[in-house]
């Protein structure tokens, strides 16, 4: 979640970092939400920041 984007990539040390537009289930919408408030606020500190960080309506539903 700290570094991945929205396609598979890879980070300054050589490692690959799963897209999170390729998790099924995730819409577009939610994913870009998730891009926008990392780099808005910084890296989540652990799963409970993550969950409190994120706008329920934007990671609600998935894009039709």
């Amino acid at each position: 979640m700290n570094e991945s984007g929205v396609f598979f990539e890879v980070n300054k040390q050589g490692a690959i970092r799963f897209g999170l537009g390729a998790i099924k289930g995730a819409g577009d919408a939610a994913v870009q939400s998730i891009i926008d408030e990392r780099e808005a606020k910084s890296t989540y500190k652990d799963i409970f920041d993550f969950a409190m960080r994120l706008s329920q309506r934007s990671v609600n539903k998935e894009d039709v």
